[in-house]
């Protein structure tokens, strides 16, 4: 690889990084986890279900704190015991 991929790569991530910073989502589309929205949820772990109704509307249970929490450090959780069964 040369040097002038190199720059260009940077240019490019330096591209995306304004443009996270800019709009608050990513390249999918999706929100981006604000300082304040980790910040409670490290504040509530485990308290799923308080978490949850201090997220909304931007955070669903299932989706957005679940998949937040192995980011966190929060590794091998159990289910919280008010979750429902999954669907057979």
């Amino acid at each position: 690889m040369d040097l002038r991929q190199l720059a260009d790569s940077a240019r490019a991530a330096n591209r995306i990084r304004r443009w996270h910073a800019r709009t608050g989502r990513n390249l999918s589309g999706n929100l981006l986890w604000r300082d304040e929205e980790i910040d409670t949820l490290r504040r509530l772990y485990p308290d799923y279900k308080t978490a949850h109704e201090r997220l909304r509307p931007t955070r669903t249970r299932n989706r957005g704190l679940w998949e937040r929490d192995p980011a966190l450090g929060y590794v091998g959780l159990k289910k919280p015991a008010d979750r429902p069964p999954p669907r057979s």
